[in-house]
């Protein structure tokens, strides 16, 4: 179903839609980069069981965009995953 969904960056002034392709039991936790189709590429360090690598994931992401709320939208039990950002509301 996602690979033929259109593969980008999808942004509005709150949200943002991401999609990544997920490689587990590496040496390393990691954002790799971007393939040509426009989906992120990263590396975990965990197993893919009990949702451990869901988490290191969200980890990763949560220090290097402290500013929004990051949830796994589709794919918790996939390599592949949409994920959403939304911006937090500091009042």
């Amino acid at each position: 179903m996602m690979e033929k969904m259109k593969k980008q960056v999808l942004q509005s002034d709150e949200n943002m839609v991401i999609y990544i392709k997920v490689k587990v039991r590496a040496s390393k936790t990691e954002i790799i980069g971007m393939r040509e189709d426009g989906i992120f590429k990263m590396n975990v360090r965990a197993l893919p069981e009990s949702g451990k690598a869901n988490e290191e994931i969200l980890k990763l992401l949560k220090k290097h965009f402290s500013d929004y709320c990051i949830k796994i939208q589709t794919g918790k039990t996939s390599s592949m995953k949409t994920l959403l950002f939304t911006k937090k509301v500091i009042e």
